[in-house]
C-alpha cells in the first residue's frame, strides 16, 4: 500500500474540496467550494515513482527537493482532466453518481439546490438535465438508490427529501422526512432497497422503510442513546444478552437510569456524517460515533464519571437483522470519524494468526470485506475479521478529510480534503486487500432471510 497527494489545481485557486465519488466506469467526479463540479480520469498505476527512479539525478543520488519535485510532477501526469459543469451558485458539498446509470451525477450545494447531471452521447459532453428544489439551506449528503430510481438529499434544514428519478427530465419529489431536529450531515440507501437512513446532528440515526407497494417511505425506528446503571447482579432471566447477542446493561427498578448518547453532538467541529452500508446490504456502519470502555465481567458498581472519561470516537457497525442497537464498534479514535466507505469487491477470509485477537466488531460472515473509515485527518482501513485497522494513512493533507471513494477495481482509494487536493492510497501488490471471491463464490442471501430482516 502506498499514499500520495496529487498535486494539481483540482479546483480554482486550490479551493477546498467537499466530496469525491468514482463511477462504475472509473470516471472521477469532484465538488468544490468554488461552486464547480470537475470530472477526471485518475491512472491506477504509479507514476511517480517511476518517474522518481527514472529520471536524472545529480552527483548519481536524488536531493530532498528534487525526489519531491519530481513526485509531484509525475502525480499530475496520473491526471487527466475530462470537463467542468457549472450550473451551481454555491459551493458544491456532495457529489454522486447513479449507480445502475453511471451516465447519470446528481451533485448538491449550499444554495439547497440539487442539479442532476447527464451524459449527452451524441454532443460528446455532460449537460444540465434538472434541477432540484425542496431544501432552504446547504445540502450535505445524498444517495441513490441501488436501482437508481430514486435520490435522496440532505440538509442542514433538519430534513431529507426523497426523489423519484425515473424519469431524468421530469423528478418528482415523493416524501420529506422531517424526523430530525438538527442538521441531517448523512444518508445511505440499503443496498436491499428496504431501508433509507439518516445522521444528524441531533446525534440520532433514524430509519425509513417503504410501506406495501413501495408507496411511502415511513419512520421504522431511531437509534439515539443507550440506558447505564451501576452494576448489579441482574436476574437469570435478565442477564443483560439482547436479541443481537450482545452485552447489555440493565436499569433498575428504584430510578430512571442515565443515558449514553451513541453519537456526537454539535462540538465535533466537522460538517459531515457520510454512513454506508456494505455492497450485500447486511452491514450499516456510522460515522461521528461515541463508545465507552465498560467491563461488565465486574460485579462490583461502575461508576458513570468513569464511563464518561473512557469515552472515545468511533464508528458503530449495525447489523441488519439488528438495527435498534450497535452490533460493534470500531472505536479508539482520538478525533471524530466523518465518512466510512466500503470496499466494492468481496475477499476470501485469511487465516487465523496465533496470537492476534479477531474481535467482533461484526457480524459473522462466510466472506471479508475491507472499509475504508476517514477521521479528521487519517484514515483507516478495517476488515469486517477484525475490530482493530489493518492499514493507517496520516499526513497527508494540511486541512481536515471531508470525503472518500473507491475505484471500481478496487486498486486505488481517493481521500478528499479541504486544502484542496485529493490524495490516493494504492494497493499495487496483488491480493495486496486479499484474494478476490469469484461472483460463483459469493453467499447469496435467500429471499426469505431478506424479507425477515
Amino acid at each position: 500500500m502506498k499514499a500520495q497527494v496529487i498535486e494539481i489545481e483540482w479546483h480554482e485557486r486550490n479551493k477546498s474540496i467537499f466530496s469525491v465519488d468514482i463511477s462504475k466506469e472509473g470516471l472521477v467526479a469532484t465538488g468544490g467550494q468554488d461552486g464547480r463540479v470537475s470530472l477526471w480520469r485518475v491512472a491506477a498505476g504509479d507514476g511517480a515513482i517511476a518517474s522518481h527512479r527514472g529520471g536524472p539525478a545529480v552527483g548519481g543520488k536524488w536531493g530532498k527537493r528534487q525526489r519531491l519535485m519530481a513526485a509531484a510532477a509525475a502525480s499530475a501526469k496520473q491526471v487527466t482532466f475530462v470537463e467542468a459543469l457549472e450550473g451551481h451558485a454555491a459551493a458544491v458539498s456532495v457529489v454522486r453518481f447513479d449507480p445502475a446509470r453511471s451516465h447519470r451525477l446528481a451533485s448538491g450545494a449550499d444554495d439547497g439546490y440539487a442539479i442532476l447531471w447527464e451524459y449527452d452521447s451524441a454532443q460528446g459532453k455532460w449537460r444540465l438535465e434538472a434541477t432540484l428544489h425542496e431544501h432552504n439551506d446547504m445540502i450535505m449528503d445524498m444517495a441513490w438508490s441501488v436501482d437508481g430510481r430514486h435520490l435522496a438529499t440532505a440538509s442542514v434544514d433538519n430534513t431529507v427529501a426523497v426523489w423519484d428519478m425515473s424519469e431524468s427530465s421530469r423528478p418528482r419529489r415523493v416524501a420529506s422526512l422531517r424526523e430530525h431536529t438538527n442538521y441531517v450531515q448523512g444518508v445511505a440507501w440499503d443496498p436491499l432497497g428496504k431501508y433509507l437512513c439518516s445522521l444528524g446532528a441531533d446525534r440520532t440515526l433514524r430509519m425509513y422503510e417503504w410501506t406495501r407497494g413501495g408507496r411511502r417511505l415511513v419512520p421504522c425506528g431511531c437509534v439515539s442513546t443507550h440506558a447505564f446503571e451501576k452494576r448489579e447482579e441482574p436476574d437469570e432471566a435478565e442477564d443483560g444478552i439482547g436479541a443481537a447477542g450482545r452485552d447489555q446493561t440493565v436499569a433498575t427498578k428504584s430510578k430512571p437510569a442515565p443515558a449514553l448518547r451513541w453519537f456526537a453532538g454539535q462540538g465535533i467541529l466537522h460538517f459531515f456524517r457520510r454512513l454506508a452500508w456494505s455492497p450485500d446490504g447486511q452491514v450499516l456502519a456510522c460515522p461521528a460515533s461515541l463508545a465507552y470502555a465498560t467491563d461488565n465481567s465486574s460485579s462490583e458498581k461502575r461508576d458513570m464519571a468513569k464511563v464518561l472519561k473512557s469515552r472515545c470516537h468511533a464508528v458503530h457497525v449495525f447489523a441488519r437483522r439488528h438495527l435498534h442497537m450497535p452490533w460493534g464498534h470500531l472505536d479508539g479514535h482520538g478525533e471524530p470519524v466523518i465518512a466510512v466507505r466500503f470496499c466494492p469487491r468481496r475477499y476470501h477470509p485469511v487465516p487465523a494468526v496465533e496470537g492476534v485477537t479477531t474481535g467482533e466488531a461484526f457480524p459473522p460472515r462466510t466472506d471479508r470485506l475491507v472499509v475504508a473509515v476517514a477521521t479528521q485527518t487519517q484514515v483507516f482501513l478495517y476488515d469486517t475479521q477484525h475490530s482493530h485497522p489493518i492499514a493507517r494513512c496520516a499526513g497527508l493533507h494540511l486541512a481536515y478529510l471531508t470525503d472518500m471513494a473507491w475505484a471500481p477495481d478496487a486498486s486505488y482509494l481517493l481521500v478528499a480534503s479541504l486544502d484542496g487536493y485529493l490524495s490516493k492510497i494504492r494497493f499495487d501488490r496483488e491480493n495486496e486487500l486479499g484474494t478476490e471471491l469469484e461472483t460463483a463464490d459469493v453467499e447469496v442471501m435467500p429471499d426469505s432471510a431478506i424479507s425477515s430482516s
